[in-house]
């Protein structure tokens, strides 16, 4: 296992256990922190866009829950662009964790899932595109984790927020995925 997944995995895991005292996280903080942007309701042009375009900027989102509920990193390259980052952020805008290229982003969820026990169910909503070209465009999604373990329960809160390419094949993949947790409920891992 490369060393910095390893250096990562146990970073999302002190930084679980420091927040845990603190009241966590405070209300609006994605908005206030500058990751999350949100304009006037019709503010954002979508009249030149293809309606097919938003869906499989959606879809992008959802496959990425997918994915990972159903431990399949050997699908996440077709997520992402060559030089892609995910980035992690617990309760503020400063990461806690950036992986770049699919095959890192791929190495931290199966190292994560090595480590978790428990079956996860990711919910996407809220889906907002917030910017939109023939090539290019920005979005944003809510998230809500489930967890199964001993029951079911909500395992975290989560703000997407995805800069997107379209490649000459038509798919839009991710140039940047921030995955923004309000808070987790348990272990990060």
């Amino acid at each position: 296992m490369n060393i910095h997944l390893v250096s990562a995995v146990v970073a999302l895991s002190v930084v679980s256990t420091q927040i845990a005292a603190q009241t966590f996280p405070p209300q609006h903080w994605a908005g206030e922190s500058g990751l999350l942007s949100l304009g006037e309701n019709g503010q954002v042009d979508l009249s030149a866009a293809d309606p097919m375009d938003i869906l499989r900027i959606e879809e992008a989102f959802i496959r990425w829950g997918l994915y990972y509920d159903e431990g399949r990193s050997d699908l996440l390259p077709s997520l992402f662009t060559e030089s892609g980052e995910m980035v992690a952020t617990l309760g503020s805008a400063e990461p806690i964790a950036t992986f770049t290229g699919p095959e890192e982003i791929g190495g931290y969820v199966d190292a994560t899932l090595e480590q978790q026990g428990d079956q996860r169910r990711h919910s996407i909503t809220n889906f907002l595109v917030q910017e939109i070209s023939e090539s290019e465009a920005s979005a944003m999604a809510y998230g809500i984790v489930m967890v199964a373990a001993d029951g079911l329960s909500v395992g975290s809160s989560v703000v997407y927020t995805g800069d997107l390419t379209k490649g000459d094949d038509g798919v839009w993949k991710f140039e940047r995925l921030t995955i923004a947790i309000d808070d987790y409920a348990g272990n990060l891992n």
